[in-house]
């Protein structure tokens, strides 16, 4: 429950955005639940300390067949900092943000972000950090336009388009992964890659794909050709 948490909080405040109308309490919930959750990763860090390794498998289901949440010291510090990140972001929008952005779900859609951020640091398996990026992209993707102005449109159908393009070759990676390894949990694939080290350049077009994937989604050297535009 303490990993699942840190889906539930965001995806609280999106459930409350879609019944909530007014911008205002959409503002002052939104600190609300910043702050709640840069508390809460605190708490998964102070865990991690005293356990080194948080395990949840959701449904019951063990691993490496079900869904798996996992934190260590290194992913609690990124959960720590980009809680962080994040709180400064939403007090700063509060005060300076245009009131037709407001109104237009820009709390919404951050929140969409945060969750997609803290799936992405748990996720236990390659499969669902593709899903929880795909939840960033989306969000990211309406923010990017919220303005409505033509540069905005602009950049964001061009990241929009790159974005899909790199989800391509991250999805025929983690297919071709999944068809070498037969497995697609993190830890699992790691502990089979060390019983078959004279076998792993046979892994190497499905780890070459999901490297452009991400790299195309992080605009990583050559492939951040996208990312001026998504500055307007």
């Amino acid at each position: 429950m303490i990993l699942f948490t840190l889906i539930l909080l965001p995806f609280s405040y999106l459930m409350l955005g879609l019944l909530l109308k007014r911008p205002k309490i959409k503002r002052q919930l939104a600190l609300v639940f910043a702050s709640a959750n840069l508390v809460w990763t605190l708490v998964v860090l102070k865990s991690v300390n005293l356990q080194d390794i948080i395990v949840v498998n959701m449904g019951s289901w063990p691993a490496p067949y079900g869904i798996s949440l996992v934190a260590d010291r290194f992913s609690a510090f990124m959960l720590l900092l980009a809680a962080f990140v994040f709180l400064l972001v939403t007090v700063y929008s509060t005060q300076s943000l245009d009131k037709e952005r407001r109104k237009n779900g820009y709390f919404f859609y951050s929140f969409g972000i945060l969750l997609g951020v803290n799936g992405s640091f748990i996720a236990g398996d390659i499969f669902n950090l593709y899903v929880w990026f795909e939840v960033m992209l989306i969000s990211s993707f309406i923010l990017m336009g919220l303005g409505g102005e033509r540069k905005q449109l602009e950049g964001s159908i061009k990241y929009l388009i790159l974005n899909l393009i790199g989800s391509m070759f991250f999805v025929a990676g983690i297919g071709l992964l999944y068809g070498k390894i037969g497995s697609l949990n993190m830890a699992d694939i790691s502990y089979k890659m060390s019983l078959a080290k004279e076998n792993l350049a046979a892994l190497n077009p499905a780890l070459i794909l999901i490297f452009v994937g991400f790299a195309i989604k992080g605009a990583l050297f050559p492939f951040f050709f996208w990312l001026p535009a998504s500055y307007h």
